[in-house]
């Protein structure tokens, strides 16, 4: 087989004396003595060629020529076309054979799993079938003596059946707008979908199995249609989907300001509802349509109007919509006075309110002091101007407030001091400049005051606000003369502070400042220092940091009133690490050979992913990568590493796949346990055998083996680049046989026993008269009397065999006799006794189980009751059953119940209690007992007999009864059901 490397040897005689000339017919000549080596390609043609060796030998006295032929065989060339590559299944699909070379033989494999083999270069049909898209790869492969060659086409067949199959939830048929449905599409055999939602709406999909959504807001009736479609036909399905209108809420409130115990009236204004729920914002709820409310507790109340509309059953659409009502605890009163003015303190005045009719009425008389009633007299001490305020309360709750004036006049002046905007806590300077005034009297406007004879006075705010200070101008005639402030003092307080929020990047980490300050009167301006130097202003700032580190910042905050306040605080800045990456892989691997990557990766942070991509698509991720080359070539692979900040560096290697051989070895073969087998391999320079146990050499290409068990037996070849190739030979090692069987068996008599082994292949069972097969593992036996079956078991590769035996055991039917039918009195104890035949038994089965004292055992107890028929059901050891039936009919007779006719209720114990005795009886409906006047002494109802507990003591009306003759009447019922009446005397014996 070419290309043939032979070395010709020059075996003339006395060969120095003469001149050679070589020809070796494919262009290459010769002049050497020994020519050596020389290479014969193969056909390009792929045929057999034969070349002429020619040595043409010279000399002084003579030429002589001499010529030998040479054959050069070639390997074949797979060639084929199809007469198409894709269609609908089943697609039929012809196959032209082009291959070119000698004594070729052909394999088939048509992806589908079928093969076909054949020497003939013919064409061939096949067909191809597909429930889904499917991609057939179609292989010939073309081998002789001298190597193989294999040539591939795609054949695409598309399913022609398509399943259409699509649902909703039931709820999903109807609803209200806007309503989104869920269409669950579960057909099969279509590559594409098209949607019509009916509305002007339409969606492609190609997926079989999926949930499509859709909202519908218009509404209506909607026909929804779903066209499957694949390359060979198409198909449609529709459902329907029903969308109602919603109603619209809409109401008006006579008022929308309430005093509390006033009632506001609702209009409802709604369209198209059937139903209304009001949600009053109190807790309370109506469900008139235009109902009134009251509100008994001031504040601000969502009032709610949920409409409804109903469609049908199942289906209900609603809207809803919300107004505000304030409802406020006062409002403005009126009052009357008798005076308003006087020169100096003491001033009287008589006060009334004319806010009628009322429940309470509270006077707030401007100076301290508070009184209660409709008319009311207080007396002013001290000169000023007051403000009396007066609030009443109506029958409704709702609160009047109103005020007026009152001015007694006094001393006089003026209030000086620096009115604005001052930090907390800075002192403020007060200075009253007066008139007939000794004595000064200051409210600085927070809750403090203070009594001096000085003009001017320093006061410290505690906490920041807007103050109106005071002072009351005292003089020695007792008048007094209140002075107000006229400019209010703004007290500020800055409470300064931040936030900082970092937004981290790779290689940066970008800051956010966020001024978190309260100042009472408002920030004016934020300035902030932020560590490295940078100034910025503002309430929230940005600065990106590119160095990790600790920064001191610096924050100013300066309030509306000039006030400020400096915060200085120490951040931790991190910045995110991007990482560095390199490969350690090796430069070239063969084909099949696991190729390993290896990564090396510097990051400061903790990484997040770490991503392996080979040039043919092959995917892989951790910090190394295996993979199996299985085509030659130069690949290239990027390694991707990223951080847990999703910073990431990529890198790449380049690796070249070299040829591994394609290695052959031997058919797989099954051979008897002892016996011997000669592997073959072809295809490569050297051979390696594994494993080594039973082989005659591991590095020959034909090593005879004789395993003990089945082995797999690899061999790996060599090729001249050092590539290996494996196949692999499959010996079957063929072990005595162990059977199993299911065991001995019983029946009765014209019964039938299934008979089961395993563990062998075939099987012969002796005797086959009464068996349904001689030669399967379960006939079924259909003895007569008891027989032993013998079964051979071969292994079907006539190497060893197996016995085993079987016994089915056979009996007769037995018989049981109940005896005859019986009549019997309610309450009677009958032991069941049966006689059998063909025993001994082994079960019994009593049928009913009531008043049965035992259901399996061979005589029960029968608590005779009622009419019943009991069944007997027994088994023989041989698992034979037989039964029988027994017919009880039951009578009750007043013999049945027994009275005594005296009876001594004395204490002793004995005889002391006159009660109704028997058998048979289920329930004593009544017994009386009359003295001889014919009263009833005693009476008991509905109990059970044998019960002394429900019987007569012989006492009469709590005594004991005097020794005479009583008459009794019992009625009971028996167990049959049958009631019976009883009468007779008894005497009480003393």
């Amino acid at each position: 087989c070419g290309p043939l490397a032979v070395t010709v040897l020059n075996t003339t005689p006395d060969m120095d004396l003469y001149n050679y000339q070589w020809s070796f017919a494919n262009g290459q000549t010769s002049t050497d003595m020994q020519p050596g080596q020389i290479i014969f390609p193969p056909n390009p043609g792929f045929t057999d060629t034969i070349y002429q060796v020619k040595l043409v030998i010279s000399s002084i006295c003579d030429n002589i020529v001499l010529t030998k032929p040479l054959l050069v065989k070639s390997k074949p060339k797979a060639l084929f076309t199809p007469t198409i590559t894709e269609g609908c299944s089943p697609m039929k699909v012809r196959f032209k054979n082009t291959s070119k070379g000698l004594n070729t033989t052909y394999h088939w494999d048509f992806g589908d799993g079928n093969t076909y083999d054949t020497n003939i270069a013919e064409d061939i049909e096949h067909i191809f079938y597909a429930g889904v898209v499917t991609n057939y790869t179609v292989r010939l492969t073309a081998s002789n003596e001298c190597g193989e060659d294999y040539s591939e086409f795609i054949i695409t067949v598309a399913p022609n059946k398509i399943k259409l199959n699509f649902a909703m939830n039931g709820p999903d048929h109807f609803g209200c707008q806007p309503h989104t449905v869920n269409f669950f599409n579960n057909s099969s055999g279509a590559s594409a979908y098209f949607w019509d939602f009916g509305d002007g709406n339409f969606k492609s999909t190609t997926l079989g199995v999926e949930t499509v959504t859709h909202t519908y807001l218009i509404p209506g009736k909607y026909e929804v249609k779903l066209i499957a479609s694949n390359n060979c036909s198409d198909t449609t399905t529709i459902d329907y989907v029903t969308i109602y209108p919603k109603p619209t809420a809409a109401f008006t409130a006579d008022r929308y300001m309430s005093c509390k115990g006033d009632e506001v009236t609702f209009s409802n204004q709604s369209k198209l509802g059937t139903s209304y729920l009001w949600s009053f914002g109190d807790g309370t709820t109506s469900t008139l349509a235009e109902p009134t409310h009251l509100y008994t507790v001031p504040g601000i109340y969502i009032v709610g109007l949920t409409v409804y509309k109903l469609n049908g059953p199942g289906s209900t659409c609603t809207d809803l919509i919300e107004k505000q009502i304030q409802v406020v605890e006062t409002l403005p009163g009126t009052f009357t006075m008798s005076d308003s003015k006087a020169d100096c303190a003491p001033m009287t005045v008589t006060f009334e309110n004319e806010n009628l009719p009322s429940v309470t009425a509270l006077w707030d008389f401007g100076d301290g002091t508070t009184a209660s009633g409709n008319r009311v007299i207080h007396t002013y001490n001290f000169s000023g101007t007051y403000t009396v305020t007066l609030k009443t309360t109506s029958p409704g709750g709702c609160t009047y407030i109103s005020t007026k004036t009152v001015e007694v006049n006094g001393p006089s002046g003026t209030l000086q001091y620096a009115g604005g905007f001052a930090c907390s806590p800075a002192p403020v300077r007060l200075e009253a400049v007066a008139t007939n005034t000794n004595t000064y009297q200051w409210d600085f406007g927070d809750g403090t005051t203070l009594t001096t004879t000085n003009g001017v006075v320093f006061h410290e705010y505690a906490k920041p606000g807007t103050y109106l200070p005071s002072v009351t101008l005292l003089n020695n005639a007792g008048c007094n003369y209140f002075v107000k402030g006229k400019d209010s003092i703004k007290i500020d307080k800055v409470d300064a502070g931040f936030i900082s929020v970092q937004d981290r990047k790779c290689g940066s980490t970008n800051v956010i400042f966020t001024d978190t300050s309260h100042v009472f009167f408002g920030i004016k301006s934020v300035r902030w220092n932020l560590g490295d130097g940078i100034i910025k202003e503002g309430k929230t700032v940005n600065y990106t940091y590119t160095t990790a580190g600790k920064y001191w910042i610096e924050m100013i905050v300066t309030g509306n009133s000039g006030c400020t306040q400096i915060v200085r605080r120490q951040i931790d800045v991190n910045v995110n690490n991007t990482p560095t990456v390199a490969i350690i892989a090796d430069a070239s691997k063969c084909t099949n050979q696991s190729v390993l990557f290896r990564s090396v990766i510097q990051s400061e942070d903790v990484l997040n992913t770490i991503k392996w991509t080979i040039s043919n698509g092959v995917t892989g991720t951790g910090e190394s990568f295996n993979y199996t080359f299985v085509q030659p070539g130069i690949y290239k692979t990027d390694l991707t590493v990223s951080t847990v900040n999703n910073c990431s560096a990529t890198t790449s290697h380049t690796i070249e796949i070299n040829p591994s051989p394609l290695v052959r070895a031997s058919s797989d073969v099954t051979i008897c346990l002892g016996n011997s087998i000669q592997l073959n391999a072809s295809g490569a320079v050297q051979y390696q055998w594994a494993p080594l146990q039973g082989l005659s050499c591991n590095t020959c290409p034909n090593p005879i083996t004789t395993p003990v068990i089945s082995t797999p037996y690899i061999v790996e070849g060599l090729n001249s680049i050092g590539c290996p190739g494996y196949d692999t030979v499959n010996v079957t090692v063929i072990q005595p046989l162990k059977m199993t069987s299911s065991g001995n068996d019983s029946i009765c008599i014209g019964q039938t026993a299934n008979l089961l082994v395993s563990g062998a292949a075939s099987y012969i069972w002796t005797p086959a008269q009464t068996l349904s097969s001689s030669t399967v593992a379960n006939p079924v036996a259909s003895p007569v009397m008891t027989t032993a079956y013998r079964v051979v078991g071969y292994d079907g590769h006539n190497c060893f065999t197996d016995t085993a035996f079987i016994i089915v055991a056979v009996g007769k039917y037995p018989t049981v006799d109940l005896g005859p039918d019986k009549v019997l009195a309610t309450g009677t104890i009958l032991p069941l006794v049966s006689t059998f035949t063909e025993g001994p038994m082994k079960g019994w089965k009593w049928t009913p189980t009531i008043d049965l004292d035992c259901v399996d055992c061979a005589v029960p107890n029968a608590h005779i009751k009622k009419d019943i028929t009991y069944a007997l059901e027994v088994a023989s050891i041989y698992g034979c059953k037989a039964s029988d039936t027994i017919n009880i009919k039951v009578f009750c007779e007043n013999t049945q119940v027994f009275i005594p006719n005296a009876f001594s209720p004395d204490g002793d114990g004995v005889n002391d209690v006159l009660m109704v005795r028997g058998k048979g009886i289920s329930m004593v409906k009544s017994f009386r007992i009359f003295n001889r006047w014919g009263q009833l002494v005693f009476e008991r109802n509905n109990f059970p007999p044998n019960e002394p507990t429900y019987g007569w003591d012989g006492k009469v009306g709590g005594k004991p009864g005097p020794p005479e003759v009583y008459v009794y009447t019992a009625e009971v019922l028996c167990e049959n059901g049958v009631p019976f009446t009883y009468k007779g005397n008894t005497t009480i014996i003393k």
